[in-house]
């Protein structure tokens, strides 16, 4: 899944499988020389099957900072959050 870093209430939210499939959309978009703030993305992984916690969906906030991939050098900050949802999720248990 790959976000604009500033959006909010799901615009701009993108499925992605591969590298190449975001990097096509977003040339489309913005040109392949736009460096502007709205080209910064977050990138994350959906788990399927669906990850709940007393029948809620919930997703952590981690902040983590790398500085280096080879060695891979990474920070993670110590005050991370959770959200939890306040409805059960009744969606299909077999996803």
């Amino acid at each position: 899944i790959a976000k604009p870093a500033g959006g909010a209430k799901g615009e701009g939210i993108r499925l992605v499988s591969r590298p190449a499939q975001w990097q096509r959309w977003s040339t489309l978009r913005h040109g392949p020389e736009a460096d502007g703030p709205d080209e910064r993305v977050v990138l994350q992984e959906y788990l399927s099957p669906w990850l709940g916690l007393g029948g809620r969906k919930f997703d952590l906030r981690l902040f983590v900072l790398v500085t280096q991939f080879s060695p891979l050098r990474a920070y993670i900050h110590r005050l991370g959050f959770a959200r939890f949802s306040a409805l059960l999720y009744h969606g299909a248990l077999s996803e």
